[in-house]
């Protein structure tokens, strides 16, 4: 199986969006969009952000610098949940 996410990573630093369009920052962590859909809406959450705050809009946004990364997750390996988590948490969990 395949799945493809998608970033937007800034050309001259190479660092990745990360945030909300209201409070949005750079970082080597990036923000994933599951579909283009997700990533246009908040592309344009963030314009109009910034357009109705024209005094410092100019400061947020240089969206001539974003470029847009599609990565590819492979899944390789599926594992049953008792290979990753010992038994005696299973059970303390399900107490809970």
């Amino acid at each position: 199986m395949v799945i493809s996410y998608y970033v937007i990573r800034n050309r001259t630093t190479g660092q990745y969006i990360k945030g909300t369009p209201s409070y949005h920052k750079w970082s080597v962590d990036p923000r994933l969009f599951p579909s283009i859909g997700q990533l246009r809406s908040f592309i344009t959450a963030i314009l109009t952000y910034n357009k109705d705050r024209r005094e410092w809009a100019y400061m947020c946004v240089d969206i001539s610098q974003w470029v847009v990364d599609e990565m590819t997750l492979t899944v390789t390996d599926t594992k049953e949940l008792h290979q990753v988590v010992t038994g005696k948490k299973i059970m303390e969990l399900l107490a809970a």
